[in-house]
Parts: C-alpha cells; structure tokens; sequence
C-alpha cells in the first residue's frame, strides 16, 4: 500500500488530536523539551520547576486539520525556571508526565532556546504543528 491520500492524513490526525481523537491516544497529551534527541535518549531539564504541559485533546487546544497538519490553538508555557535549563533543542508529545511516558512524536525547535533561571520557555499559538 502507498501513502495516506490527502484525505487520509486529514482523518488520520483527527484519530489523533482533538475532541474526535480515538481512545488509543491520550487525554491529556504532555509536551516536553530535551536537550538531546529524544528519539534516542530524552534529556529533560533536572530544576525541580520543569513539568511537561498537559494539553487537553480537544478541540478546545488542537486545530482542525489544514493542509494535513494540526497546531495548538493556546499558548503553550512551561514553569519558570528556578535554575538553569540549558540549552534546549527538540520538542516532544507523550502519553504521560514524567520519563516512563511514551513518546508520540518529536522534533527540532526551529531555534534553540536557552533558559536561564527566572525564565518561561513558552510556545506560542501555531507554534507546535503536528502533520502526517
């Protein structure tokens, strides 16, 4: 079988995120950041203020398919760094909270970001897009 026709990656995303999701995937979904690929090893901050962020999966948080991707539809903001993050380069989705979670899906920031004590690493509206 080939790829997924357009149509397809527009239903297939629907199975995933928003108020249609299938019942195989999370509600919430949680968003963390690594300093490492996580794909391979994920590297969360150590600062006792990180948390990932739940995002309800809904359609509420999630847009409607569009050009067979899905966006958040709120503001993302991570807990104000108490120490030092680092360097932080990719972007994550899991099944849970804390490092036992499984992974959906991963990419790159398109800019690194560096957080320092007192920082909010925030994604903004548009800013985690999800295709398939």
């Amino acid at each position: 079988m080939g790829a997924l026709t357009p149509y397809g990656r527009d239903i297939a995303l629907q199975s995933m995120f928003g108020s249609n999701h299938s019942d195989m995937w999370a509600d919430p979904i949680y968003v963390g950041i690594s300093s490492t690929d996580p794909t391979t090893t994920v590297t969360e901050p150590t600062d006792t203020a990180y948390a990932r962020v739940a995002v309800a999966n809904d359609d509420t948080e999630w847009s409607q398919p569009e050009g067979h991707t899905k966006t958040n539809l709120n503001d993302l903001l991570f807990p104000a760094a108490v120490n030092d993050w680092g360097t932080l380069a990719y972007v994550f989705l899991a099944d849970g909270p804390t490092g036992t979670a499984s992974l959906y899906a991963s990419d790159t920031l398109t800019t690194p970001q560096t957080i320092l004590a007192g920082d909010i690493l925030q994604i903004p509206v548009g800013g985690l897009v999800v295709s398939v």
